[in-house]
């Protein structure tokens, strides 16, 4: 049921992929993988904030060596708006794992919410000069795009 799962999470059948998810839950209840990819799953369709919190911190607490559910958990405070804590955990994963694209492409995306323009624009030049096939980078992956964007919803906050 796992493989199938991460088929249907992968090809944007989320309908079948959270049922499944949700299934399994109930055979092997707080599996941290599985409480991984469903509450970041959730979390990439803006649906299920506070209950994916919730789930990615049980994740994170069985099993702290993850760097992929400390990425999940600080994704999820940027989507909570909640900028400070998304920053501290994503720069903890990019120490657990410097190389790894997307998370620094994270850290970008979270630094430019901040208005921390420069530092997000080198994040996402280096996450794009080590991206790996497969990677799956954050929509909008043109910088100037991404920083204009950034610039208007920090001006629209004032």
């Amino acid at each position: 049921m796992y493989l199938r799962v991460i088929f249907y999470y992968q090809s944007n059948k989320w309908q079948k992929a959270d049922l499944d998810f949700l299934q399994s839950l109930k055979i092997k209840t707080n599996s941290p993988n599985v409480l991984n990819y469903l509450a970041y799953g959730w979390i990439e369709r803006d649906i299920k904030i506070e209950e994916s919190l919730v789930m990615l911190t049980d994740a994170y607490n069985a099993n702290p060596d993850s760097h992929y559910i400390l990425d999940s958990l600080a994704w999820a405070y940027f989507k909570k708006k909640d900028y400070i804590k998304a920053a501290e955990l994503m720069e903890v994963v990019i120490d657990m794992v410097p190389g790894e694209a997307i998370s620094i492409d994270h850290l970008g995306d979270i630094y430019v919410a901040m208005n921390r323009t420069r530092e997000a624009i080198f994040c996402w030049k280096q996450a794009k000069d080590i991206e790996k096939p497969g990677d799956k980078m954050t929509k909008n992956s043109d910088e100037d795009r991404r920083t204009k964007e950034g610039r208007r919803s920090e001006r629209n906050k004032q």
